[in-house]
């Protein structure tokens, strides 16, 4: 399929302002979110022109002609029917759910107050009109395989192949010179009622397509397959990372460390020291609260990865001179950003006592971290096919409450399991294309054994895929040693006697 269109969405949305690439590549990315019936997306390509208007170019595998629904062309929809003899027939037809203007039902009489007030519904939204499909231009390929019986409005010069292509720079003259025709205004007041009056007797498709015909190809189909459906939809998703990738979906996979086991030292490096003297004034409010004695402020490297470091203990502090530093409990404040997460390192200030105002140094800071272990985490399904309120997993009684727009932008889901606030860590949306959407948490209820969490995206959910959360099944605490040694009191490595 090739398309090329306006964006009505910048009418309504400061996105206006966006650089051509990032405006192009989030509207391809909501129509590949929001496309329903594809299996799959291959050589997908686009660009945004200098007067703003979107070139998209892609190929889609799907199973169901007639479920294919995308916003290339939400008007302009393909249905596909079987007849006795086992022929198909390919044939369009409008939906108009979406459509800017609304025509009156078929069983509304028609009388010249009708047709006065359409011509004055036509001229308000005749800009609308002219800026979004008066600006269309959207070509639509079938590959079938099989004997093409007959066709009208479609180009068959291609072995195989049926292509349509639709110039939206010719609808609207036709519907003017149709809707303004004073001899057709008579005609169809003295008929009584309504019918497709545009195109019942197909004369826009004669002036889009060429022929005063239907749009319609009627095939016998072959005995094998065109192509091997599965395998090229296989090579499609496998592919389809890199895509996702271009279109800012995904980041860069990065190497995943292994957890963290029990006693294993962390590597340990200043980053900093702080020292109040004894004797000066009391902290208040504008002091920043800082106690009297002496701050280290430490980075870990951890042996590998923890969920949360919960708690640090010095053990052991001591100058060159062997004074001992004593700690106060607690003797130390993170400076990590925390929550549920898992971590490879953590920068943290251990709070000492006051060292002799002529000491050398310290000769060892040692203590240990107690860190939550990550052998726990696991990565789950939670609700697969259907991504819409009432969808249930088999799962941690995992149910969709709510998916749909949020009202600070972007789309929301409400999320009801049975696992506690602390155990579900995050969640992400896996597309049926392959394309991942991150989730943040906005908020949760716990009514009973069940809770409900909000989470929320800055652009659309896909409504087909997979539920992907990363949750804590049990707890274990690990003890990690750290240490520091021979250092001065700036926090600098002891030079070498």
């Amino acid at each position: 399929m090739e398309s090329t269109f306006a964006q009505t969405e910048l009418l309504l949305t400061g996105n206006a302002q966006s650089p051509p690439v990032t405006a192009a590549s989030d509207f391809v990315r909501k129509q590949i979110h929001e496309a329903q019936g594809v299996d799959a997306w291959k050589d997908v390509s686009f660009s945004e022109s200098e007067d703003g208007r979107v070139t998209f170019r892609g190929t889609a595998y799907f199973q169901d002609l007639s479920r294919l629904k995308m916003g290339l062309n939400p008007f302009f929809r393909f249905s596909i029917t079987k007849d006795t003899a086992g022929q198909l027939s390919i044939a369009p037809w409008m939906d108009t759910s979406a459509a800017p203007l609304s025509f009156p039902a078929t069983n509304v009489p028609v009388t010249a107050e009708s047709i006065r007030l359409l011509r004055k519904q036509f001229r308000a939204a005749q800009q609308l009109l002219a800026a979004t499909l008066g600006t269309m231009k959207l070509e639509t390929v079938f590959h079938f395989p099989g004997t093409l019986r007959r066709a009208s409005n479609f180009e068959t010069n291609t072995h195989l192949t049926l292509r349509v292509r639709y110039d939206g720079a010719r609808l609207m003259p036709a519907i003017e010179s149709r809707l303004f025709d004073p001899e057709f205004a008579r005609q169809r007041i003295a008929r009584g009622s309504n019918s497709n009056f545009l195109n019942d007797d197909h004369f826009l498709n004669e002036k889009l397509y060429g022929q005063r015909a239907p749009i319609l190809a009627v095939i016998a189909p072959g005995k094998k397959p065109l192509f091997d459906y599965a395998a090229e939809v296989a090579e499609a998703r496998q592919a389809f990372p890199a895509l996702a990738k271009s279109l800012g979906q995904v980041e860069v996979p990065t190497p995943q460390s292994k957890p963290a086991v029990d006693g294993a030292p962390a590597r340990v490096r200043v980053t900093g020291v702080g020292w109040r003297f004894e004797g000066g004034e009391t902290p208040h409010i504008f002091s920043g609260g800082s106690r009297q004695g002496y701050t280290l402020s430490l980075m870990a490297e951890l042996p590998g990865t923890v969920f949360n470091v919960n708690k640090i203990e010095v053990t052991r502090a001591a100058t060159l001179e062997g004074v001992m530093l004593d700690a106060p409990k607690p003797s130390y404040h993170p400076t990590s950003p925390r929550g549920h997460c898992v971590q490879t390192n953590v920068n943290f200030d251990l709070q000492l006592g006051s060292p002799p105002l002529n000491s050398m140094g310290l000769a060892v800071v040692s203590g240990v971290l107690e860190c939550s272990s990550a052998e726990n985490l696991r990565s789950v399904e939670l609700v697969s096919g259907k991504l819409r309120a009432g969808s249930k997993g088999a799962e941690f009684g995992a149910e969709i409450e709510y998916v749909g727009s949020h009202v600070g932008g972007g789309e929301k889901l409400v999320l009801r399991t049975k696992l506690a606030p602390e155990q579900l860590l995050s969640i992400k949306m896996v597309g049926d294309g392959g394309l991942v959407t991150e989730l943040k948490p906005r908020g949760q209820m716990r009514v009973g054994s069940e809770n409900s969490s909000t989470w929320v995206a800055p652009r659309s959910l896909p409504r087909s895929g997979t539920l992907v959360a990363d949750i804590l099944t049990g707890s274990r605490t690990l003890r990690i040693p750290f240490s520091v040694t021979n250092i001065t009191l700036l926090g600098q490595p002891l030079a070498a006697k």
